[in-house]
């Protein structure tokens, strides 16, 4: 198996699992998840509709250990990006039950997501002062400049979450 430029599997004390989600809570509705903020962004751009319920999910987490796009981080694990996707509801329960893993010098976690619309989109959740917070990002541009790709610093131990299991 060929090592990953970009990403490293962590191991973590307890076996990440997402429970089992009926699919009707939605990222910009979970205020008492992401008490610190909540982009506006999910609620504007059309993106606050309930999802298909979910079995439990066995999780990855990788750390970003190289400056690295979106598409570098994700596409690094798959070229079918369907298959790193979670559901909104699965994002806020991952974030609900394991925001302990915000810790210390982690600036935050990514999660590919999808939408009816067809674009990939990534919800990129963090610590500010306020509590846990959450950020719409487009996946393949910064979200206000169409053509510019943001690169993420290696770093700043970022967390990629995705299903288990799924690599290329």
């Amino acid at each position: 198996m060929a090592t990953n430029p970009v990403l490293r599997l962590l191991t973590t004390e307890k076996k990440l699992i997402i429970k089992a989600t009926d699919g009707k809570k939605t990222l910009a509705q979970a205020k008492d998840t992401f008490n610190g903020f909540i982009d506006p962004k999910f609620k504007n751009r059309g993106l606050d509709n309930p999802g298909v319920a979910t079995p439990d999910t066995p999780i990855d987490m990788y750390e970003v250990i190289a400056d690295a796009t979106f598409k570098d981080m994700f596409c690094s694990l798959s070229g079918d990006l369907d298959k790193l996707c979670l559901t909104q509801s699965q994002i806020e329960e991952f974030c609900r039950t394991n925001n302990d893993l915000l810790q210390g010098d982690v600036y935050g976690m990514f999660f590919l997501f999808r939408e009816d619309y067809g674009y990939f989109l990534v919800a990129r959740v963090c610590i500010n002062s306020g509590g846990l917070a959450i950020y719409y990002n487009r996946f393949d541009h910064w979200p206000s400049i169409p053509g510019i790709e943001y690169v993420w610093g290696g770093d700043r131990f970022y967390r990629v979450i995705v299903p288990a299991g799924v690599t290329i």
